[in-house]
């Protein structure tokens, strides 16, 4: 399906960017990062919506005019994809807490200014989400 590439693509792309936005890490990017974070935990927060607002800022601290303009294709569809995860896959408070404490570790990461720690979280992150995504379809 068009998403599993998209899956299968993420895990290549952002784990790339993870990588580099570590390497150029600003306390600007780390406290643009954060803010999505802290603004899914939010009572009502729109998960999804914070969601793509951290693969953007992401995309941002990345450093990359070319890692930015790939990702604005895809944005569309990374938002759906986001949209179906927070309110279907992962709707689980659990589930919830995982993908927080995720996107924790990747900007914990990223302003340790740890490379492969980042590029390592990111892959976590992904791989979860993936099996999941996996999973529910085979559910189905």
């Amino acid at each position: 399906s068009n998403m599993l590439d998209l899956m299968d693509l993420r895990c290549e792309i952002e784990v790339w960017a993870a990588r580099r936005a570590a390497e150029s890490m600003t306390p600007e990017t780390v406290a643009m990062l954060r803010g999505t974070v802290v603004a899914m935990t939010l009572p009502g927060a729109d998960k999804a919506a914070q969601d793509v607002a951290f693969h953007m800022a992401l995309a941002k601290a990345s450093d990359s005019v070319v890692y930015r303009h790939l990702l604005s294709l895809v944005r569309g569809t990374l938002a759906e994809m986001l949209t179906y995860h927070r309110t279907e896959l992962f709707a689980s408070a659990q589930d919830d807490a995982t993908v927080i404490a995720q996107h924790t570790a990747i900007v914990e990461a990223i302003e340790a200014k740890d490379p492969e720690g980042a590029a390592r979280a990111m892959r976590e992150h992904l791989n979860w989400a993936r099996d999941h995504y996996s999973k529910s379809n085979r559910d189905r």
